[in-house]
């Protein structure tokens, strides 16, 4: 018996779920939030707004692109989501972080094409 391919199984990690958060995914190559997760959304914009609280926004990608191409989509996709938060919260209660270029948080996995909105107190 000959080996030709090694396949690799590992077990789906649990996604962590922050309390007053929101997590959108993202179609490969997308920026654009679907319609799905507006009302997750909207509930963490509603309860900051209430509370006063800022927002922060950390926008990630999967390895699928060239670095250059996934610093621009990381990019585009943490604007989208602020220009809808800025609808209701000031923009300088909004803090983004983009993670991008270091390797170790990229990974060809559809979980890791997202933007986590959190409240922060």
């Amino acid at each position: 018996t000959v080996v030709l391919k090694t396949i690799r199984y590992e077990t789906p990690r649990a996604e962590i779920k922050w309390p007053d958060s929101a997590v959108i995914y993202f179609i490969p190559g997308s920026f654009s939030i679907e319609m799905p997760y507006l009302p997750t959304l909207d509930s963490v914009i509603t309860k900051a707004e209430r509370e006063g609280a800022s927002i922060e926004i950390h926008a990630f990608c999967d390895s699928t692109g060239t670095q250059k191409l996934n610093k621009e989509l990381v990019l585009k996709r943490a604007d989208k989501v602020a220009a809808y938060i800025s609808r209701t919260i000031p923009k300088e209660s909004i803090y983004a972080t983009l993670y991008n270029e270091s390797g170790a948080l990229y990974a060809p996995e559809a979980r890791n094409r997202k933007v986590i909105v959190k409240i922060v107190k």
